[in-house]
């Protein structure tokens, strides 16, 4: 088998479809699952990594505060910008300071000690 699907959250909601998890066996199917993704795109199906909770705090902070032209994603749990020019690079604490103009969230601090 190829994959082990598992839905998460309350089944109670109505209305609320609840998201499924899936863990591959193989990395090369998830590769392949993961750099396919795009043509998802414009219907209601989302797939996206299950990141921690501080990755995914800081891609939501700056997917908000990004202008439309410019991206962020995950990839294989590391953080990645593409810029109006086509660079893409990887977004590490100083890079999160100089697009935000701010520190880490408070979450982020605790946990890296930072100050």
């Amino acid at each position: 088998m190829a994959l082990r699907p598992a839905r998460t959250g309350s089944h109670l909601k109505e209305g609320y479809t609840r998201p499924i998890i899936v863990k591959f066996v193989a990395r090369q199917k998830r590769n392949f699952v993961m750099s396919n993704r795009k043509l998802f795109k414009g219907t209601n199906i989302f797939i996206n990594e299950d990141l921690t909770n501080i990755n995914q705090k800081v891609l939501m902070t700056i997917k908000k505060a990004l202008p439309e032209k410019e991206t962020v994603w995950s990839w294989d749990g590391k953080l990645f910008h593409k810029t109006t020019k086509g660079d893409i690079r990887p977004i590490a604490y100083e890079d999160y300071k100089q697009l935000m103009g701010m520190d880490w969230p408070k979450l982020i601090n605790r946990f890296f000690n930072v100050q």
